[in-house]
Order: structure tokens, then sequence, then C-alpha cells
């Protein structure tokens, strides 16, 4: 019921958005082709997260986090993939979804229109690292934990974690804006586009300040990615990573991302340091490796940190070691309340009657309300969760906390 910002080193990119039609039968603009599977594996994500944790008693699977799914190009199945605070406990949970499969897909029809809904394969991710996280989760005594968004192997900074109630809220930070400081060195090329990757290609840098600019400046605004091989994203089941490191290479499409801010901290040829506000998705080191070829010099990583994730920010994150230290009633005090999780969206207050009618999962008549998602208040400001408003002013439930009680105060008792 609370989450918590930690900062720690953190491994994994995360795949881009992905999004089909709503539960409620209203189509979301989709264009066939390249980006379909994604943006239903997106969706057909947050709606078994939900169903996860509301609808499915199996005590295997309790601790289960989706971490994405890999829709098929032809829709005939869907990769599942799945982690586990408790590593020991992933092949009971992967037995308990296995067998929930065909409940779970169709609960999923129930939700999200498609003219078929993709078979259910579900697999352990093993690329998320999980200690840390493990050990939050029994610093606090939680039995549910999760965390918002996963960092590229590379990175260190801010990642946050969610407990109770606020793993159902993860959806707003997981499409938020991320914040990065990344430091470049010109003049050499790769083969992972950081230090790690074997040298691919030596050059003299004869940059100027001005050029530096000038170039930064081309990559602001919507530009298009293709994934880098050392990424998680996966093809046939498998990461990237794991197909680079056999010395494979697969056909990757470019993707459309959005470089919101771009701007040079300190340029000390060959170094090149910047900062970054971008759009979920981004690949910072293709970011890197693009803007070296746009100077002509070529470049890798040598260091990347996140600073911030949507409303969050890495200097108000406490590290794992200063939270073991702290004793309970310390370790408390860094907890956020749930409203802190959707405290960007546009906000709607509802009364006693409007938040019953809602739980019923009837929609209210609101004429001249905003199309979009809205974080959903009591009138003490305490969290009731999420709708839909659409075209016609009807406000439709999204994400409901678990009961009429205010979500914001206690963790649950230690499992």
């Amino acid at each position: 019921m609370r989450h918590v910002a930690e900062e720690f080193l953190r491994h994994q990119g995360r795949r881009p958005a992905r999004g089909v039609r709503s539960a409620g039968g209203r189509k979301v603009a989709v264009k066939r082709g390249q980006g379909r599977p994604q943006k239903i594996g997106d969706l057909i994500q947050r709606e078994l997260s939900d169903l996860l944790y509301r609808e499915l008693r199996d005590p295997r699977v309790g601790m289960v986090t989706i971490t994405s799914v890999d829709v098929s190009p032809d829709m005939s199945h869907a990769l599942v993939y799945f982690t586990c605070l408790d590593a020991g406990q992933a092949d009971p949970a992967a037995q308990g979804l296995k067998r929930a499969a065909g409940f779970l897909r169709s609960q999923l029809a129930k939700r999200v229109t498609l003219y078929s809904m993709p078979e259910l394969r579900f697999q352990y991710d093993e690329s998320i690292a999980r200690a840390d996280l493990q050990d939050v989760k029994k610093i606090f005594g939680a039995k549910k934990a999760g965390h918002a968004g996963t960092l590229d192997p590379l990175a260190s900074g801010l990642l946050v974690v969610l407990f109770g109630e606020a793993t159902k809220f993860a959806g707003p930070q997981l499409d938020a804006d991320k914040e990065y400081l990344a430091t470049l060195k010109l003049g050499e090329r790769t083969s992972t586009a950081d230090a790690e990757g074997r040298l691919l290609e030596k050059k003299a840098v004869e940059v100027s300040n001005d050029a530096v600019l000038s170039v930064l400046a081309r990559f602001r605004g919507a530009i298009e990615q293709l994934p880098p091989m050392h990424s998680a994203l996966k093809r046939g089941g498998v990461p990237l990573y794991k197909l680079a490191r056999r010395g494979e290479t697969v056909e990757r499409k470019a993707r459309p991302v959005q470089i919101f801010e771009l701007e040079k901290l300190a340029f000390e040829s060959p170094a090149l340091e910047i900062r970054v506000r971008c759009s979920k998705g981004t690949y910072i080191r293709t970011l890197a490796e693009d803007i070296g070829n746009a100077l002509g010099t070529g470049a890798h990583l040598t260091a990347l940190r996140r600073t911030g994730c949507g409303p969050f920010r890495v200097a108000d994150a406490v590290t794992l070691e200063a939270l073991t230290a702290l004793q309970e009633a310390g370790r408390r005090e860094r907890l956020l309340p749930l409203g802190a999780l959707v405290g960007d969206l546009p906000q709607r207050r509802l009364d006693a009657a409007e938040e019953a009618r809602f739980r019923k999962g009837q929609a209210l008549s609101m004429p001249g309300l905003a199309v979009g998602i809205f974080a959903l208040l009591r009138p003490d400001g305490s969290v009731i969760g999420l709708g839909k408003a659409d075209a016609a002013g009807a406000l439709k439930p999204l994400r409901l906390t678990a009961t009429m009680q205010a979500a914001d105060n206690q963790l649950e008792s230690p499992a």
C-alpha cells in the first residue's frame, strides 16, 4: 500500500510501449503491421498484472511480477515473461501460471477486445536481478512487492519499488518519462556500445564544442531508434543480448521514441557528458552510438545513471545500505503514500456514492471531462484508483484499490 523509491544498480532495459483496445470495446488507434503485436503485448501485460492481483488465489503466484509480453507476429501466442522476488519460487510459480493459463486467457478476453486472444505461454525471466528487491521486501515485511521499470545492465540510479496496493498502479511509472546522466567516449565504437564490449573501430577525435551542440540539437524531438543487440528485447523468447553473446545478429525494426531534453553537461575530448529526458523505451546506448556517428567519430557509453522516473528523483531516494542501517521508524519515514505514484495524472474527486457505483463497474457521467486517464481521489485525498474518460463524457473504472477503505495507511503484515 506504499511504495519506496530505491537507488541501486539494476539490471536490464524495458520493452517499448504497447497498447490496443480497451476492455470497454472502444478502439485505440492501432495500425496493423510493425507495431501491433508490441502494442497488444503491452495491454495484455497490464491486464494480466491486475488479474494476478485480483483474481488468482494460487499462493504459488503470489510474488509474481509480469516483466514483458512478447506477442507472435501471427497473434497465435504470447510469451509472458515473469519474475519472482524469491528466485526459489520460480518453478512453483511457473507451474501455477501454466495451470491457470486457460482461466487467465478467458478473463483477458473479457477485458481486451481482440478477434482472437493469443495462447498464453509463461516463461521465467532470468534477465532481471532480484536480490536487492528481495532484501527490500524483507526489510519492510511486505507480502507483495514489485518495481516500476528496470534499468540497462550498465546503469545505476533510481528504481521505484512498490508495495501492496501500489503494485496495481505501476502503469503510470512504466509509461513515465525517464531522465539519465550519461558519459560518452568519442572516437571508439565497441561491440556492445559500452566499455565492456570488444573494440570495433578507433578514430581521432577532432570535434569542436559548437559541433557537439549542433549534433545534440538534431536528436531532440521525435526520432527512431534501432534496438541494440545487447538489450533485453526478445526474439523467439530469447533476449537479444544472449544471441549477441553467441555471435548472432538478427533483424530489428526501428521504433519511435521522444527525446524531450538533451543537453551537454561537459565536454573534455574524448569524454562527453550529457543529460537526457526521454520517453519510455529509449535506449541510451543507442543514442550514444548515434551521436558519435553524427559527429563522425563513433562513440560508446562509459557511464549511465537514471536520475528521474516520472515525478521521482534519485536525490530523494535511499540506498539499500542506508535503508538497512535505519531503525524501523526511520525506514517507514522513507515510504511515500500511494498518491505520490499517481500524482502526475489529472485528478478527479468522488464522493462516497460515486465511489460505490464505480466499484460496481458502473460508469459515471461527467460531460466536459477531458479524454484520458484520471487519478480518482476521495474528499480527504486518499486514492480510490484510476479511471478513463471517453469522448462521450463517461468515466469508467480502470484500476481500483481493493476496498473502500483508504489504501495509504499501512503495509500488510509480514508473511
